[in-house]
């Protein structure tokens, strides 16, 4: 039964994300701010509900990155893509990672980087810069 309710939860949340990306092209839309609190509250309620109570050390998820933390995160991202000299455009990749993380206090993972950037549409990115695993 276990099992077979990881699979429905598994389809369900690919099927409710599938769209979510294709909403983030105008981030300053009214669909893309609904879109993100709905994926955020929902998610993070569900895994808050099951994590155990030391869980301020695990690493974050995007459950745990709320729409303000995004925001911020979006706009030091924007400015950062914008550099062209790679070194300090990844300096500041790096910098606005950092600033995540400790914005969400945890640390955070390259896997919830990639999600996060899929969100939000910055492709070509390494997710290893900043990344705090």
């Amino acid at each position: 039964m276990n099992r077979k309710l990881k699979v429905v939860l598994a389809a369900g949340m690919a099927c409710c994300l599938s769209g979510v990306p294709a909403l983030s092209r105008d981030p300053g839309s009214a669909r893309t701010m609904a879109a993100r609190e709905s994926y955020s509250s929902s998610l993070g309620s569900w895994r808050a509900s099951r994590e155990p109570a030391e869980a301020g050390s695990r690493p974050a998820t995007m459950g745990d990155i709320d729409n303000h933390a995004i925001d911020i995160y979006e706009k030091q991202m924007r400015s950062a893509l914008s550099i062209t000299d790679p070194v300090p455009r990844d300096a500041a990749v790096t910098s606005a990672r950092q600033q995540l993380a400790k914005n969400v206090g945890k640390p955070l993972p390259a896997r919830t980087i990639v999600e996060l950037d899929g969100l939000l549409d910055f492709g070509g990115v390494s997710a290893e810069l900043g990344a705090t695993d």
